[in-house]
């Protein structure tokens, strides 16, 4: 199932090897992703904090940055959620409505760590949260795969997409074209890059 993530969502992901990571492993492997550009800086800052509290080691921080810039999502711009961006002003920050603004245009849950996003007044999406069973039974079920000798990877972008000229040249980013802010968030479709 396809659906927006935010930088929680991301970290716990590469990050994490609790119940939060391996729900979040499995939110990114189930289909599409989507988020706003803002999700690698966020991310990024989030591995920062966690370095610097020596909550997470340098390398595994360094690591799972890494993994994050190959992970095969369509990031969007800001330009075209901006209006609803601002809407939501009087209940989140302008980055949380970022998030919320993407998955309401494109129809998608928002999978987040942020219960006191999803519980806020205005966003009309729908949220996707881990619940203690839904995390227990994917901690099970990478415990299983571990002891087969499988690790679930996140999903990567081809090989050739991931230069950074060629994406600026094609305004193609991880295997994706993205709109030009001037199109109508409606009128984007997920699709491969030549």
């Amino acid at each position: 199932m396809s659906c927006v993530v935010d930088a929680p969502v991301l970290v716990a992901a590469a990050a994490d090897e609790g119940e939060e990571g391996a729900w979040a492993e499995d939110v990114l492997a189930e289909g599409d992703v989507v988020a706003p550009h803002l999700v690698l800086v966020e991310a990024a800052n989030v591995l920062r904090r966690l370095a610097r509290a020596r909550r997470l080691d340098r390398i595994a921080a360094t690591t799972a940055l890494r993994d994050l810039l190959v992970l095969d999502m369509l990031l969007v711009p800001f330009e075209p959620f901006a209006e609803r961006v601002w809407e939501l002003r009087p209940s989140t920050s302008s980055y949380d409505a970022w998030y919320v603004a993407v998955a309401e245009v494109f129809e998608l849950p928002l999978a987040t760590l942020d219960r006191k996003l999803a519980r806020a007044a205005g966003p009309r999406c729908r949220f996707r949260l881990p619940r203690s069973k839904d995390a227990r039974r994917a901690v099970r079920a990478r415990r299983r795969r571990a002891a087969a000798g499988r690790r679930t990877p996140l999903p990567r972008a081809p090989n050739d997409a991931r230069g950074a000229a060629d994406a600026a040249a094609s305004r193609t980013y991880r295997g994706r074209v993205a709109p030009r802010p001037s199109e109508p968030p409606s009128g984007w479709r997920f699709r491969r890059s030549p």
